[in-house]
């Protein structure tokens, strides 16, 4: 009787193991995308706040624009406002036209020569002076259709910001659009289950990147790329006459920043067309660019990252399809025993209604 308790015991002990593995392993298989799909939710909760407060001009999202107005017709709607956490304390930056000439004066005067005295490492983390107030209010969000980003946008590239969304670097024009401005805009490549910039090699020559800003969308489009050291800050600087943004991020993927990875956009839209006059929009800067890859790809280093992207990818969705598999041998191994039971079960009863039914008709041949 002793033993066999004992080899009760060790039965229950084996399921309990068994049933902790199962578990984990659901929990290895969907917490990523659960996460994935709830910072997404919680970025897009941002980003309709910021369209429900300011309604730009011009707006990209035609369906947000419709539920906004119709969140706001009605009386008894709540406003829609993203999850606070530890990380979002910051609010929504104001449509304020006051604000917007200020911002306007401030790029003509970086433009006017004043760019040096503040692109520099101490200040690219920063916010303009005179917009301390709001330096942790989301200013925006750039949306790049292409590689399916669409992110929130933030003044200064401290870690905080660039945690939540891209930054615009300190010292450099401000995304408010106009002659003789270039905004910097980073992004990480990826972090924290979320993607941002990491497609950004995906993106070509003619690809639409927008901007939207508490007054207006603006449209841009990539003229060219290029890779640079990090030391080179003199490609992000203004290029006069022309109305851009350079997109920033590190590069190689998953490098630990060795060079950066920028993304020459020009101004699209009524205001300024793209045409093959601007600088970079030709092949000399794309036939240039691959001669470097080249010869860096003949050095032994490989300066890109679409490959090593695809093949994360696939070994995720093999690793998601293996344990699938095993929680399935699993299940299957564990519920055996069930199963014989209730197959025994199933036997037993059929035979008792069987032997049930014949003794029953030799009954009734008896009685006739």
């Amino acid at each position: 009787m002793k033993y066999k308790r004992i080899l009760e015991k060790k039965e229950m002990r084996k399921k309990i193991v068994g049933w902790i593995v199962i578990f984990m392993g659901v929990g290895m298989l969907i917490l990523p995308d659960y996460e994935n799909w709830k910072t997404d939710c919680q970025e897009q909760a941002r980003i309709l706040a910021f369209l429900q407060k300011n309604t730009p001009e011009d707006c990209s999202n035609g369906m947000q624009e419709e539920e906004i107005i119709r969140k706001n017709q009605s009386s008894e709607a709540e406003p829609i406002v993203p999850e606070e956490t530890s990380e979002n304390q910051g609010g929504i930056f104001p449509r304020d036209e006051t604000v917007r000439i200020e911002i306007l004066a401030y790029n003509e005067k970086l433009a006017s020569g004043g760019q040096q005295e503040v692109f520099t490492a101490e200040n690219i983390t920063k916010a303009p002076a005179f917009l301390n107030r709001y330096c942790d209010d989301m200013f925006g969000y750039i949306e790049i259709p292409k590689i399916d980003c669409r992110i929130s946008l933030y003044l200064g590239s401290s870690d905080q910001h660039m945690d939540l969304g891209a930054a615009v670097l300190g010292g450099t024009s401000l995304p408010v659009g106009g002659q003789n401005t270039n905004c910097v805009i980073a992004g990480h490549r990826g972090w924290k289950h979320r993607a941002y910039f990491k497609r950004i090699e995906e993106l070509e020559p003619g690809d639409e990147v927008l901007v939207t800003n508490p007054w207006r969308c603006l449209h841009y489009r990539v003229a060219y790329t290029e890779i640079i050291l990090p030391t080179d800050s003199e490609k992000l600087e203004i290029q006069y006459g022309n109305d851009m943004i350079t997109l920033l991020t590190c590069h190689p993927y998953r490098s630990g920043g060795k060079y950066r990875y920028i993304v020459y956009c020009f101004r699209s839209d009524d205001e300024q067309k793209l045409s093959s006059e601007l600088p970079g929009t030709g092949n000399e800067q794309n036939l240039l660019r691959k001669e470097e890859m080249q010869t860096a790809k003949d050095s032994g280093e490989d300066l890109t990252s679409v490959a090593d992207i695809g093949r994360e990818s696939a070994f995720r969705r093999a690793g998601k399809m293996l344990v699938f598999i095993l929680l399935i041998v699993l299940c299957m191994w564990k519920g055996r025993p069930v199963f014989q039971k209730c197959r025994y079960r199933t036997e037993q009863e059929h035979m008792e209604r069987k032997k049930g039914g014949y003794f029953a008709q030799q009954k009734k041949d008896k009685k006739r």
